[in-house]
């Protein structure tokens, strides 16, 4: 009897070091993910790497049941803009291939068919090595005084660093994840970008109060958060490091008011795959609001199926054990 349960002691301790241990492919692959503005032959870096860690997750057996309504939704919201385009006369395949991609990633993920340690080290490690090479784009880039680099523009770069720092903190263990979180704080704090800014203080709240509350209770301490922190910002918006962007904010506003135009033309179905671009003074720009740009793409239909599937990630990740939040 002693025998028997020192062997399953010390399978259990196997199994152990072997979840602790990394995947070099997903580490390897998890390494490049935040670096949005790294490319081959104008295909991202990234992309090719998402594409990568699916299809060697399509070899691995799932070790969780991802919740029906997430693959559902998401595939529908895929098949919804297929159809927008089809009705538009609009076929982005590069558009739809880079969706499925997104899709089919947070499927193998959600299924425990990657393995989300090695994955987090890595993104940890990419973001650990970009953040300090990028630093010189502060000086040369196209956007003077805010980070860009490996990341590319600064809003995206902020997108990437405010979503995918508290990923590394909340998975990785050690003292070393500390260090991608000061890292990754201050290369949001170096975009200036308003909004990855906003998003930030979401996260630092979260992490410091919120978290350790009831969802509602931590989710009315957020609001006042976002009201004051937004205010802070655009009272901001002209002074010190803002001042060099009133033309930018300018650029802003005539986006938004061309969008606005034809958002008020677009069928509840959207324009089709890759149409979220309006035209100012002859040049093409993207939309600043994702969820107008989800709107022009996929119209109201495909804003619900992405709200719906967001907020149901949100309230099971909330409302699990306060150890897994």
């Amino acid at each position: 009897m002693t025998a028997t349960w020192s062997a399953v002691g010390d399978d259990a301790r196997l199994a152990e070091r072997r979840e602790r241990s990394s995947r070099i492919p997903d580490l390897l692959f998890g390494l490049v993910l935040p670096l949005g503005d790294l490319n081959i032959a104008f295909v991202p870096v990234n992309e090719l790497a998402a594409a990568a860690i699916i299809l060697l997750a399509s070899f691995r057996r799932p070790r969780f049941r991802l919740p029906l309504m997430v693959p559902v939704v998401l595939v529908a919201l895929w098949l919804e803009l297929v159809g927008s385009g089809l009705a538009n006369d609009v076929v982005n395949i590069r558009r739809l291939g880079h969706l499925a991609i997104a899709v089919a990633l947070v499927v193998v993920i959600g299924q425990g068919r990657v393995h989300l340690t090695s994955l987090a080290r890595g993104i940890g490690l990419g973001l650990a090595i970009g953040i300090p090479v990028s630093l010189p784009s502060i000086v040369t880039g196209g956007y003077p005084g805010r980070l860009t680099g490996l990341f590319g523009d600064p809003n995206g770069a902020g997108m990437l660093m405010v979503t995918m720092t508290p990923l590394v903190m909340g998975v990785v263990r050690g003292r070393w994840r500390w260090l991608v979180g000061l890292l990754g704080a201050g290369g949001v704090l170096l975009t200036f970008s308003r909004t990855s800014l906003l998003a930030l203080a979401f996260v630092v709240v979260w992490m410091l109060v919120a978290s350790r509350l009831s969802l509602w209770l931590g989710a009315a301490i957020l609001g006042p958060v976002a009201v004051l922190v937004a205010g802070q910002l655009e009272s901001l918006r002209l002074a010190g490091p803002f001042a060099a962007r009133q033309g930018s904010d300018l650029l802003r506003e005539r986006i938004a008011e061309a969008a606005a135009q034809m958002l008020e033309v677009t069928p509840w179905y959207g324009n089709g795959p890759g149409t979220a671009r309006v035209t100012v003074q002859n040049l093409t720009f993207f939309l600043h609001n994702s969820y107008d740009a989800v709107r022009l793409e996929g119209g109201w239909v495909a804003l619900v199926l992405l709200l719906s599937v967001a907020a149901f990630a949100l309230f099971r990740v909330a409302t699990s054990r306060h150890e897994v939040r």
